[in-house]
């Protein structure tokens, strides 16, 4: 019940609902032109979620339960209201590794982490889609003996690779 009456807030959140392109498939489908707004349209239909954003959201659901409705757990559902619920979990895990935190504030975080971690390929998937098609271009301005992605004597390649993000958010030493 809360998990469906917080995927109903998301989705009649006053802004484009293009902003949930990565949590709902073909969202185009509740654009256009008619009586009912496309936040009125997408909230009756009341599509699923992608099964990453779904799992995001219950795990803010259990986490926070009906508190996800109040100050300042709020906060979490308007910003998954704002941008969607994979696009908040990205930006709530990129900010925890810059704060000290409560262990609430960790265990959200940890559950947001053990989601992107089953669904490989969506933490920050538009960011490396965009740095793998411009990488090419910016490679060719570096200086060419750099080294980087040359073949090894063993005959693979070096790659320059960024850290996962699990690295940068694993617990600190106390």
């Amino acid at each position: 019940m809360l998990f469906e009456s917080a995927k109903l807030y998301i989705y009649a959140y006053d802004r484009p609902i293009s902003r949930l392109a990565l949590d709902v498939l073909d969202i185009e489908r509740f654009e256009g032109p008619g009586m009912l707004t496309p936040q009125l349209r997408l909230t009756v239909a009341a599509p699923p979620l992608v099964p990453a954003s779904a799992d995001i959201l219950r795990a803010a659901v259990e986490l926070c339960g009906s508190r996800l409705f109040e100050q300042p757990y709020r906060l979490l559902l308007d910003s998954m209201g704002l941008v969607g619920p994979r696009a908040a979990a990205e930006v709530f895990v990129l900010l925890i590794g810059e704060s000290g935190l409560t262990e609430e504030v960790e265990t959200i975080g940890g559950a947001f982490i053990a989601v992107f971690d089953r669904y490989q390929g969506t933490f920050l998937r538009d960011a490396r889609e965009w740095l793998a098609l411009h990488s090419t271009s910016w490679r060719s301005t570096r200086d060419v003996d750099s080294g980087a992605n040359r073949p090894r004597s063993d005959g693979s390649e070096k790659t320059t690779r960024c850290a996962p993000h699990r690295a940068a958010h694993e617990p600190r030493p106390k």
